[in-house]
Parts: C-alpha cells; structure tokens; sequence
C-alpha cells in the first residue's frame, strides 16, 4: 500500500532516443540519483534506463520497445498496439522525490512523448498541490497503521493467533478503515 505514480506513453519520434537518454541521464545527474543505464549503441532501437530515487521509493523504468512504447521492467515487447503501464510507489521515500518524477513525466510529455499517459495516486500530477500529496500519503500510513495495529492486537490462546482471530482483526481493520476514509473525503 502506498502512492504510485503510474505512466505509459510512446515516444513520438524513435531517431530521438539519444535525446531522451540525454535528458534522462542529466535528470539523474542533477538530482543525485544513482542509474542503470542498458541502452546500446548509438543506433540501438530501444532505450532502456531505470532511475533510482533516494530512500524507499521504487525505481523509475523508462524502458522501450522496439516500436518506441514504454514497458514495465517484465515485459520485454509489448503485444498489440496498446501501451502499457508502468508504475513506481513513491510512499517509502521523500516527498522531493515523487516531485521530482512528476516534474520529469512533465518534461518528457512535452519534449518527447506527447501522448504520454500520467495517473497520479498523490494527484500532484493534476493540481502541483504539495499539501495534497502530503495529505494522500499521511492517509495511506493512517490506514497502513491500522491494519499493523489490529494484526498486532490478535490473541489466540497459543504464540500464533488463529485464522479467526486474524479475520476478526482485518474485519475490525477494514470497518475503521472505512470511517477514516469517509472522514478524509468530507
């Protein structure tokens, strides 16, 4: 459980590849962030770089096919004509650096994938709302919160509790869970 960003897109132009590779590595160089970089030669088809932001966040893959769509890290080729899409959860992570990918999503859909596609579970992406985003991952750690709680509250009559125990735990979980998520929408 935690905020991800997720994108998928196709790069307009493939002979353009070396530029986003550019941009890509220049991101990462000015951030700070370490890299893969698996791309080939010059005149290779694909790009395949995956950033790596600080703390616990996932790593940002912009890997493409040869038909210039992005993938996940497990789909080499993507079957038919529909892009897929690709994730990272920021939530393990600083702020800045969920900040930082959308601020880079951004440049990319401009500069190079116009057709790139941004759902943002931390909604920064649509409204650059930094007390939003704070707000959506402090909700997520609440309801995170809950559920350790409940699982940690089981007692059963050995050093396991049982499977009774555990359902009644989440089954208390989810109900607090719901009031919390309806007082979070008011």
């Amino acid at each position: 459980m935690g905020v991800s960003i997720h994108y998928r897109g196709q790069i307009a132009d493939q002979s353009r590849f070396q530029d986003l590779r550019g941009c890509l590595l220049q991101f990462a160089d000015r951030a700070g962030w370490e890299y893969l970089d698996l791309t080939g030669p010059a005149e290779s088809e694909i790009l395949e770089i995956i950033l790596y932001p600080p703390g616990d966040s996932e790593p940002v893959s912009f890997l493409f096919d040869t038909h210039g769509r992005l993938h996940p890290p497990y789909e080499e080729e993507v079957e038919g004509e529909e892009c897929v899409w690709c994730s990272v959860k920021t939530q393990g992570g600083p702020l800045e650096a969920h900040v930082q990918i959308v601020e880079l999503l951004k440049v990319i859909q401009r500069d190079y994938m116009p057709s790139l596609e941004v759902m943002d579970e931390g909604s920064y992406w649509e409204t650059q709302n930094l007390e939003s985003l704070r707000a959506a991952r402090g909700f997520l750690v609440q309801k995170r919160d809950l559920f350790s709680e409940a699982l940690g509250n089981t007692e059963g009559g050995s050093s396991e509790p049982s499977a009774e125990d555990l359902c009644n735990a989440v089954e208390e979980a989810a109900v607090k869970s719901l009031d919390l998520e309806k007082r979070h929408l008011q």
